[in-house]
This record gives structure tokens, sequence and C-alpha cells, in this order.
């Protein structure tokens, strides 16, 4: 009964602390309801029993889907907030988890997995779930990740890039749980990870230009259709204006 507890606590801590990294980034007020504390629950039971099965993939599926729809109702956002944001913070999650098992491997913490699952991957839940308070309270990092929300929601990304995302992710976070035991595969999993969210970060920043680009061009571009026909029409005023000079000299 009590391993039950842990573990149901653990899992209500993480998504706890991911909606309110949701909160500090979008700077919305969270509105709670009854319906929203019944599904948070049944949650906990749903995660506990994915993971108790060890059905990682479906487990960490389960939770990002989970958090995109609870942030949409808790916070009544957009679409394009409840996805973009979600996607941000649990991709965060995963390479916390993947970082604290590299962690575990350098510190030779295998024993403790050992020995006793339950244990470590509690102890793990809470050290990324504090981690995550702790990003919401760091201005740089939150300014970080809102002007990189900002350029995916200029970019409007399309639902089947995003599931591609998600499950090279996945993948990379099973096969990291797969070879705990192997700090090298870690440390190659972990680096992956951290690369192509690196690659993902330069080639929307990267798009982002264009497209900017692209709108002040086409500003640029109307201006100058304007401007034309401002000159075009002070052309005529003036060929007006130097005819009737011509017409009161004469006179």
């Amino acid at each position: 009964m009590m391993n039950f507890l842990i573990d149901f606590i653990t899992v209500i801590l993480s998504l706890v602390s991911s909606i309110y990294l949701f909160g500090k980034l979008t700077q919305k007020h969270i509105k709670i309801k009854t319906s929203h504390v019944v599904l948070t629950l049944a949650f906990g039971v749903i995660q506990m029993k994915l993971n108790s099965n060890n059905i990682q993939w479906l487990s960490t599926l389960f939770t990002v889907t989970y958090l995109y729809f609870m942030c949409k109702q808790v916070y009544s956002c957009s679409y394009n907030e409840a996805q973009n944001y979600s996607i941000i913070i649990w991709s965060i999650s995963l390479l916390i988890d993947i970082f604290l098992m590299l962690i575990s491997a350098s510190l030779n913490l295998m024993v403790i997995y050992e020995t006793n699952t339950r244990l470590y991957k509690s102890i793990a839940s809470i050290i990324m779930s504090l981690l995550l308070v702790g990003i919401g309270n760091i201005k740089m990092a939150v300014r970080f990740l809102n002007r990189l929300y900002k350029k995916m929601k200029k970019l409007n990304i399309s639902t089947y890039h995003v599931l591609l995302f998600i499950i090279i992710l996945i993948f990379l976070g099973v096969m990291s749980s797969n070879n705990m035991e192997n700090q090298f595969m870690i440390i190659i999993f972990f680096a992956i990870g951290i690369a192509i969210l690196f690659t993902i970060v330069m080639f929307i920043s990267m798009n982002y230009q264009i497209v900017t680009l692209k709108i002040t061009n086409e500003i640029l571009e109307k201006n100058n259709e304007v401007n034309q026909k401002a000159i075009y029409q002070f052309r005529i005023l003036k060929h007006n204006l130097e005819s009737q000079l011509m017409g009161v000299k004469t006179v």
C-alpha cells in the first residue's frame, strides 16, 4: 500500500510540475474544476499501471497527450499554445530523465535501481519535478522558451512533424531506459537527444528568419506600389499646376 501511494504521489507531482511550468510560460491563471481533479487522479492510476507493466513507449505517449489535454482545459488556451508548449515541456522532461540516468550511471547508483526500481524512479521523478519548477522561475529560461514558442507558432508546424519528433524522442527515452547499466550508451543517447533538439531549434530559427524576411519583402513591395502611385499622382498634379500657371502667364 505504501509503495502504491509513493508511486501515485510521484506521478501526480510530475504532472503538477509540468502544468505549473506551462502556466509560468504562458502567464495564464489556472482554472481548476472538479472534473480536472478527477481526470488527474485517473491519469495517475493509468500511468502507474503502464509503469508497473514496463510499457515505456505507451506511458511516454500517454503523458504528452494528457499534458496537452490538461493544459488546454486548465488554462483555457488555444490549440497552438497547448500543442507547442506541451511539446517543449515534455521534451525538457525527457531530456532531464535521460540526464538523470547518465548521472546515476556515472555515480554508480545503478545498485539502487537494481535493488529497488520503484524507489529509484520515485526519486528521479521528484528531482525532475523540482527542476521543472526551477526552470519556471528562471527568467532567462522562460524568455528563451517563449521566443521558441513564438517562432513555432509563426511557422505553423504541421501535426505530422510534431508526431515524428515525439516518436524520435520516445525512441531515445526507451533505449536509454533499456540500457541504464551501460553508461556509454546513455551518453550516446543523451548526446543524440541534445543534438536533435539543437538542430530543430536552429531549423526553427532559420525558417522563422526566412518567413520574417518574406513578410518584410511583401510589406516593402506593397509600400513601393503605394509610393509609385503617389509619385504618379504627384506628377499629374504637377502637370496640371504647370498648365494652369502657363494659362495665368498668358492672360
